[in-house]
């Protein structure tokens, strides 16, 4: 299934925890409500990936995935490459799924409740990086 139009939007911050986390909320609300939503963390020794899959923009259900290793490395370059592709056969969320499996720990968490906010869907994987003195944080929709 393609799960996005082509539409792709990315939007990078990098600086202190609590100033990343203020540019992170920050975010318009649509952003998030879109139907593939990926958050990248690169901390001290530390990276994490949160993905959100939505059938359509809006659902209030969607598939949620975790990634975790101790750095990004090439990730966030395939990530953005295969969604500016734009919608392959099969969609480009299974390419970006066979990326993540290739690196460090991949986990899908199943269907959930999609957070409505920027805030409710990054607040929770920001938090083990507030102790870091600086954080790198990419996120990229379509």
């Amino acid at each position: 299934m393609d799960m996005y139009s082509g539409d792709v939007e990315c939007h990078a911050f990098s600086g202190s925890p609590s100033a990343v986390s203020r540019a992170l909320y920050q975010l318009p609300p649509a952003l998030v409500r879109r139907c593939f939503v990926t958050l990248l963390l690169q901390g001290e020794g530390k990276a994490d990936i949160r993905i959100f899959e939505r059938d359509v923009p809006d659902a209030v259900n969607g598939l949620v995935s975790d990634w975790s290793g101790s750095e990004l490395g090439p990730l966030p370059g395939q990530v953005v490459a295969t969604l500016m592709a734009g919608p392959v056969p099969g969609g480009g969320d299974n390419q970006v799924r066979a990326a993540l499996r290739e690196h460090g720990q991949y986990v899908e968490r199943g269907a959930v409740p999609c957070p409505p906010t920027a805030r409710g869907a990054f607040g929770h994987p920001l938090k083990p990086y507030s102790g870091e003195a600086s954080v790198h944080a990419l996120v990229v929709a379509a």
